[in-house]
């Protein structure tokens, strides 16, 4: 199997609760990487990232994303970087590092509206996390400008649960 592959299987692997067969296929594709393969390694690191959070280890979760972000600031993948940074300030947010995660939501929602074609749904979940922060710790103005363009994205891709839970949010503003 070559790297992309195992990383296909490692996934698949962990959504059907095989974290010990996701976990040898995640180490096997970072033995097999290069160590200037940043992509790679950055996604290694995404996916150790996940499997911390899936088992409630927030603090080793951290450290993989810190990890995870700089080989794909290093990779030089903004939409990759992009995404990173969004986990982490969710990572953040969680942990009670406020202001660093409105901070990494502002940078990684900048890095997606520079891209040429970005994914909506992508933009739209980084959006509607950045919403959720917003609604605890950012002004309502910015927080109602937000969820309707997370709205009109969920839209734009068909999924019916983002639309629904936008208009539930800016139902509370009339």
């Amino acid at each position: 199997m070559d790297i992309s592959e195992l990383f296909q299987h490692a996934w698949m692997a962990r959504y059907a609760g095989d974290y010990d067969k996701a976990l040898a296929m995640t180490q096997q594709v970072e033995t097999l990487a290069s160590p200037h393969d940043y992509a790679v390694l950055g996604r290694v690191e995404h996916f150790y990232r996940q499997f911390a959070v899936d088992r409630d280890d927030l603090t080793t979760a951290w450290g993989h994303s810190e990890a995870s972000v700089s080989h794909y600031r290093q990779a030089g993948l903004p939409d990759r970087l992009a995404h990173a940074l969004r986990h982490q300030a969710e990572l953040a947010q969680v942990t009670g590092r406020v202001e660093l995660a409105g901070s990494l939501f502002r940078e990684a929602l900048t890095l997606y509206r520079a891209q040429t074609h970005p994914y909506a749904g992508d933009l739209a979940n980084a959006l509607r996390a950045y919403g959720v922060w917003l609604g605890e710790h950012g002004p309502e103005k910015e927080s109602r400008e937000v969820w309707q363009e997370v709205r009109d994205l969920y839209q734009s891709v068909g999924l019916e649960q983002g639309v629904e839970e936008a208009e539930a949010r800016l139902r509370k503003w009339g």
